[in-house]
């Protein structure tokens, strides 16, 4: 039974025994599914639509893909480009390397051939070497130039010395047998290979072969840096909460998942209407979620820490406006429905209480204990006592 794999002190999966019992990739989908900490009973659910309830619209949405591979002989894997094409659009890297990088699979770019063949030109020969028919593989494979650039990459895959591949087929073995870095490695130093080529034909200038390498690795770098988060410090105007009404204890509650969905975690604090922090919680996640169930697991957390410390009257704040659309219009069906589920059962509980949306900035603290956890790795809770974030985050002293 499902049960048994299900460790019901903690709620978690029992991860050794699921690796035991199933395939690495069956494993690796079964440890994915977030659980309710309610551990609610079993129920079908339909995954053809958000809601999980079945309709004829949904059912066709969802046949009609596996119909057409089938009527197109695809094979069980579906076109291996696909994957190629998924890869390419969510590339850490400038707009102009993606587009380069599909136009370049496609066989869309300006080589000679190419525009020998629209009536461009007369001739095909390569501008770099001035020797052979430039066609794509040519230009990033095969002449002299770009065979000296993918020298000097010490982790190169093996295929690059094929002389019988094309640009796909290198970029097909990468992902079977490369990470996304290699991947995009191998995009931005292309893009640099056919810039170089464009400065020789319109400029009669080239660079040298390390010049070339190393202004791609640049590039990469520069722009992944550009993207990394600032730490600023918070306006205190702007990122202190409100103080709930006497008798109320406010919960604010984040969950985060990285972007390259690694780690998931949760941020939980809770003040009473004096300002006091009354709890709060740090914890990592066992899998990487969607961002949608970390915000849904992290408001049932919140709801559960509040129960341990008692509380009867408790004012809820998510800044995740789908997590409080759905509680407020009890939906238990869809892939959270199990979570969603579980908080409403748990919220019986209090005496009152009430939840609302706030936007991001106000919603600091639980937002940072929720990276605290990503970054320490560690569950911690406080009862009583204020976690080590700057005050600033906190509710006013009331003092």
């Amino acid at each position: 039974m499902v049960s048994a794999l299900i460790d019901h002190d903690t709620k978690h999966w029992k991860a050794d025994l699921v690796k035991r019992i199933f395939l690495p990739f069956e494993a690796d989908t079964i440890l994915s599914i977030p659980l309710s900490y309610t551990l609610p009973d079993d129920k079908l659910i339909w995954m053809g639509n958000r809601r999980g309830e079945f309709t004829v619209r949904s059912a066709y949405y969802v046949a009609l893909p596996i119909v057409e591979s089938i009527q197109e002989g695809e094979s069980s894997c579906g076109d291996p480009r696909t994957q190629l094409w998924k890869k390419v659009w969510h590339f850490n890297l400038p707009s102009k390397i993606r587009i380069f990088a599909w136009r370049a699979c496609m066989n869309a770019l300006p080589t000679m051939l190419n525009l020998k063949i629209r009536g461009v030109c007369t001739e095909a020969i390569c501008p770099t070497c001035d020797q052979c028919i430039e066609n794509t593989s040519h230009a990033f494979l095969e002449c002299d130039t770009p065979r000296s650039i993918w020298s000097l990459w010490s982790g190169r895959p093996a295929f690059l010395e094929n002389r019988q591949a094309d640009i796909v087929d290198v970029a097909l073995h990468v992902i079977c047998n490369g990470s996304s870095q290699d991947l995009e490695t191998f995009f931005v130093t292309a893009w640099y290979i056919w810039f170089n080529r464009n400065q020789i034909v319109f400029e009669s200038t080239s660079l040298l072969p390390s010049q070339i390498w190393d202004s791609a690795l640049r590039l990469a770098k520069d722009f992944k840096g550009a993207l990394s988060p600032v730490v600023q410090l918070h306006d205190c105007r702007t990122t202190h909460w409100s103080l709930p009404p006497p008798g109320f204890y406010k919960v604010q509650v984040h969950g985060a998942s990285s972007l390259d969905c690694l780690s998931s975690s949760i941020g939980v604090i809770i003040g009473d209407s004096s300002g006091h922090v009354t709890a709060a919680l740090s914890r990592p996640l066992p899998a990487c979620y969607s961002p949608e169930a970390a915000e849904a697991i992290a408001l049932e957390h919140g709801i559960i820490l509040a129960h341990e410390m008692n509380i009867p009257h408790v004012l809820l704040e998510s800044d995740s406006l789908s997590t409080v659309q759905s509680i407020h219009a009890k939906k238990t069906g869809g892939p959270l429905g199990h979570i969603f589920g579980g908080i409403h059962s748990s919220l019986r509980q209090f005496s009152s209480w009430s939840l609302h949306h706030l936007k991001r900035d106000r919603n600091r603290a639980a937002h940072d204990l929720a990276q605290l956890a990503k970054s320490t790795g560690t569950s911690q809770v406080w009862k009583g006592t204020t976690p080590p974030l700057p005050r600033v985050l906190f509710p006013p002293d009331p003092s």
